[in-house]
């Protein structure tokens, strides 16, 4: 029978005559006056995937980082083996038999993959050896089917090779709870499927996984158990055979829920920003050669495994690296090579695939990240002065329009969830009138509720006459958004399709290679 719990009531106990490998109960955490976790409550059995679902800010990675001894819960319990445990750093978690891969990797990018290989012991060696390292990682390596060079630097690896770099390295040492946060944000279908059987061999060896995700397609295809969480509180658990993505979705939002996109016939105009024969030769992989265009009214899908050119192309797009060769049009005006700020004064916003590092300034406030760009301080300055008061204000309705889970517009940045950081980013790029948004997996770490959010806004980019440029790793948010798709292999375009008459099976031979004429 499904277990749906009362506002503030814990989860109860199904029967069961083994005692649970991890168990949780009322823990509560407060970060001043933001309360992540209250009385949160969680039960992992063994040999057992346990999918966690909640919306953005709802507590979900808070409650994870308490388990891993990342956070130190203000209340609560933590029982391991049925002994109450305390878990105060990773250390702890770790010589438990407890690891974690992050939603945003912790890797060293200037260290190579075999030196961040390393760097997962509970030893926590002062000295690496790096020739026993070397074959286990080959071992791991084989087993897994990961092809990545173990002497290549790690900020030159895609950002799906890093994701199965971070998951090899906390099965360097034995596991018995693994807990995965959002693990399959940036893996193609293929890399995606291929992750899942991994964790299927896993389970059938024994281990335990709690697998935070936002997709109800792998909670019902991949886990046993299901809990959700909302406003910090465990609302709902249950066996996934018992539930459905339509009762889910509901749990997670806290009503029903119409996944369907609304969206006006195509209309397209004018071409608003064009790439004529682009390369970019000084990253990995180039780009070769690539033209494509937006056109007022229209939204492009750029689909591609991830590391084909999607990032460079981007990048060139923004104004944010030069091509080599080629240019960069913006209603027929050449600008070629000058730099990003030319191009947000002229209307482009940029969505870029790495919040953290591209995206936001963490240090930062609220407010302060939505000002950055000469553009935008622009607007907030009086007599050549920053109006402090008008840019808190902005911020405040920013906050407010797009949901930011947040204390107010003084928390720093980088104290929020994932998925609220990705809505301030959006806040900033879309709610100045914006005529060409660049959007790369824009609905990354976020939830259903927030994804549509997302998709609705660049829908009404499209319907006020702008363009919109969207590269997304997940087909079906490339078909259901997208007008025309253009597909990426080997930093070049292999082909171009309508949305109307695309097919997976279509896209999947133009990814792997074979060229088609648009």
């Amino acid at each position: 029978m499904t277990s749906v719990l009362a506002e503030g009531q814990a989860a109860r106990p199904e029967a069961r005559t083994t005692t649970p490998l991890m168990e949780v109960s009322g823990v509560v955490k407060r970060f001043g006056d933001v309360v992540a976790n209250r009385g949160t409550s969680l039960c992992v059995e063994r040999g057992q995937i346990h999918a966690l679902l909640g919306e953005n800010g709802a507590g979900k990675t808070t409650l994870m980082r308490v388990m891993y001894g990342l956070t130190k819960p203000d209340e609560g319990v933590l029982r391991w083996d049925g002994e109450p445990v305390e878990i105060a750093s990773p250390r702890d978690a770790l010589a438990l038999g407890i690891g974690m891969v992050h939603q945003h990797d912790m890797l060293v990018g200037a260290f190579s993959v075999l030196e961040n290989f390393e760097l997962t012991s509970a030893e926590a060696p002062l000295r690496l050896e790096l020739g026993a390292t070397g074959e286990r990682y080959e071992q791991l390596s084989r087993r897994w089917g990961v092809d990545v060079d173990k002497s290549a630097r790690v900020r030159d690896l895609s950002v799906g090779q890093r994701q199965w770099l971070s998951f090899m390295r906390v099965l360097a040492a034995p596991v018995r709870l693994l807990i995965l946060d959002e693990p399959t944000a940036c893996l193609t279908p293929l890399e995606r499927d291929r992750f899942f059987d991994t964790l299927r061999e896993l389970r059938a060896e024994g281990a335990s996984m709690v697998l935070i995700t936002h997709k109800l397609d792998e909670v019902t295809s991949l886990c046993d158990h299901v809990t959700v969480m909302r406003h910090g509180e465990t609302v709902a658990s249950m066996p996934v055979a018992e539930t459905s993505k339509q009762e889910l979705a509901a749990l997670m939002v806290g009503r029903e829920f119409d996944a369907r996109l609304p969206r006006l016939p195509r209309i397209p105009g004018r071409r608003l920003l064009e790439l004529r024969d682009v390369s970019v030769r000084d990253c990995v992989p180039a780009l070769q050669d690539v033209s494509l265009h937006v056109c007022a009214g229209e939204i492009l899908g750029v689909a591609g495994v991830d590391g084909n050119g999607q990032r460079p192309l981007a990048e060139c797009a923004t104004g944010v690296r030069a091509p080599a060769s080629g240019k960069v049009l913006l209603d027929d005006a050449d600008l070629t090579g000058r730099g990003p700020v030319a191009f947000m004064e002229r209307g482009v916003g940029h969505i870029p695939e790495d919040r953290r590092a591209d995206g936001l300034a963490l240090g930062m406030t609220i407010w302060e990240n939505l000002l950055l760009g000469a553009p935008r301080l622009r607007r907030v300055r009086r007599a050549g002065v920053l109006d402090t008061a008008a840019a808190r204000r902005r911020a405040a309705e920013v906050i407010d329009r797009f949901d930011v889970r947040s204390s107010g517009v003084e928390q720093l940045t980088g104290h929020l969830s994932g998925g609220n950081q990705q809505k301030v980013i959006l806040g900033r790029e879309l709610v100045d009138g914006t005529e060409v948004v660049v959007a790369v997996n824009p609905t990354r770490g976020l939830d259903i509720g927030a994804s549509r959010f997302v998709f609705e806004q660049l829908l009404a980019v499209r319907e006020r006459g702008g363009g919109v440029i969207f590269v997304s790793y997940d087909l079906d948010e490339i078909l259901a958004l997208s007008d025309r798709v253009v597909v990426m292999s080997g930093g070049r375009i292999t082909g171009e399709l309508s949305a109307d008459d695309a097919s997976p099976e279509e896209i999947g031979l133009l990814l792997g290679g074979e060229e088609r004429g648009a």
